[in-house]
């Protein structure tokens, strides 16, 4: 039988917020299967705001991009390498394994580009919930400005998607269609993209060729939809202690310098980068 080991969840019991917990069960003894080969890998520092209310509050991730023509992964590069300390640690014998880091998003974006289709691996509350889609089709209008990005002549872009106005900066110098996140459509790769409200940003801080596997893991998931993925996360940030209660989890907070278990008032800020 898989031993499985402990995490911490962010938020969900305040008094248990230290850097190891035993809240949670997640598997980590798990393969990895082979889509494709990734010949060139761009990192991007994203940053985030959680509250739009509050937009000097704002949170870090670094993402990486393994794009290798007819498929790419996007995916949250603290989160893979927590993932790998906490391998470590339980092939030592740990019992408890370290937090994710704050600031990191757990989604992977894989873009198939010979069959014009995304497949999305987001994982919460250590369920990894899974979705394909059609490739969204950006229409982008592409503008006759022009800038240095990290070293290359960028040319802007901008488009509507999903609830945001973004604003793109691609290089023709690199011609790979791809980007992070679900961005793509461009002749050239992007090397930064933001929405009108700087509530997500996403910056190249490197770019790099490779000859690295683009590796999925075959960890347990649940098949879902985009639509009520979406709407599941909605329904939890307006109420986290209906949405733990449903799964047998006692929320707590810290009001007043107080833990207040299962508060009438459990909403916390919700701020997705898809709003529709």
């Amino acid at each position: 039988m898989k031993p499985h080991f402990h995490c911490i969840l962010p938020g969900l019991l305040l008094i248990a917020c230290e850097a190891f917990s035993q809240m949670y069960s997640f598997d980590y003894d798990v393969s990895y299967s082979t889509l494709g080969t990734a010949n060139i890998e761009v990192t991007y520092k994203l940053e985030w705001v959680a509250d739009s209310a509050d937009c000097s509050a704002r949170l870090t991730d670094i993402v990486k991009l393994h794009s290798g023509g007819l498929i790419s992964k996007s995916f949250s590069s603290l989160i893979s390498s927590n993932d790998s300390v906490c391998t470590a640690l339980i092939a030592d014998g740990a019992q408890n394994v370290p937090a994710e880091p704050p600031g990191a998003i757990a989604i992977e974006v894989y873009k198939f580009f010979d069959r014009a289709e995304l497949m999305v691996k987001n994982r919460v509350d250590n369920v990894v919930y899974k979705y394909v889609e059609d490739m969204p089709v950006l229409k982008w209008a592409i503008h006759a400005e022009k800038e240095q990005f990290n070293g290359y002549q960028c040319q802007k872009a901008t488009t509507v998607f999903r609830g945001r106005t973004y604003e793109a900066w691609f290089t023709p110098d690199i011609p790979v269609s791809d980007g992070p996140w679900k961005f793509s459509g461009l002749p050239g790769l992007i090397l930064e993209v933001h929405d009108s409200k700087n509530h997500y940003l996403f910056s190249c801080i490197g770019i790099r060729k490779v000859n690295v596997p683009i590796e999925t893991c075959n960890r347990k998931f649940t098949l879902t939809t985009r639509e009520k993925l979406n709407e599941m996360l909605r329904r939890k940030f307006s109420n986290l202690t209906s949405y733990y209660a449903a799964i047998g989890v006692t929320y707590a907070r810290k009001i007043d310098g107080k833990i207040v278990f299962s508060p009438a008032d459990s909403s916390l800020p919700y701020n997705p980068i898809e709003l529709e």
